[in-house]
């Protein structure tokens, strides 16, 4: 199972490397997942699971948070090494203690925080000795690590009791973030904010610059990823 994450991943960061557009890559690969479990419910190789709006609702901020750090993490890996991003994105486990313990109130015991240490200096030792070092793909999988986070809490606090889980979950989240990719096609600001992201400078990272910039470029911004494909 290992070697086949590791296979998939460096065949993402192929295409990447061929097909500079994360937002557009991100989206593909959440629809052709999304339509395997279609094509599974509708042949009943696997059993539809039984949501209403209330699931839904539920599962909006958890489908959001799972969007963001599925764009951050794709933008990361389309600058560094996809082996810098994992390591970077190993940190997760301190951004889930801390964010708990700032935000929730949450508290642990002494032993977890002295676990994060290690973790904490392996990811700072990676990229101080990362010889490509690109300051947009360290905060690209900086910003996964934390929409991955609030994903966790959102779907851990949102979803208790709730008759999906499983694959049938997932696949509602991954149906529900391709929804949310193509909202933003369809809106006003239709570019691609990942593609954005990976060729803009840090201090370009505004949701102004993201989206558009000005008035001018709404119309001109359109994903030309999406229109090479489609057209």
């Amino acid at each position: 199972m290992v070697g086949f994450e590791r296979g998939v991943q460096y065949i993402q960061q192929e295409v990447l490397n061929a097909f500079p557009y994360p937002w557009l890559t991100s989206t593909l690969s959440l629809a052709c997942g999304s339509l395997i479990m279609l094509v599974s419910w509708a042949t009943r190789i696997a059993e539809a699971p039984k949501t209403d709006f209330e699931f839904w609702k539920t599962l909006l901020p958890v489908a959001v948070a799972h969007t963001i750090g599925h764009v951050a993490a794709t933008v990361s890996m389309s600058k560094v090494a996809v082996s810098f991003t994992h390591i970077i994105k190993s940190g997760e486990p301190a951004f889930s203690v801390l964010v708990s313990r700032l935000l929730l109130g949450e508290t642990f015991p002494a032993g977890v925080y002295m676990s994060l240490i290690p973790i904490i200096g392996g990811c700072a030792l990676a990229a101080v000795t990362e010889l490509n070092f690109n300051m947009i793909g360290f905060m690209g999988a900086m910003i996964s690590n934390l929409a991955f986070v609030f994903r966790n809490i959102f779907s851990k606090r949102g979803m208790k009791g709730k008759s999906v889980s499983g694959m049938n979950y997932y696949a509602c989240l991954s149906i529900f973030s391709v929804d949310s990719y193509t909202l933003c096609y369809c809106c006003g600001g239709t570019a691609d904010v990942g593609s954005r992201m990976a060729n803009s400078r840090l201090s370009d990272w505004t949701a102004f610059c993201l989206v558009g910039g000005s008035p001018k470029c709404v119309l001109s911004s359109v994903q030309p990823g999406f229109i090479h494909v489609v057209g």
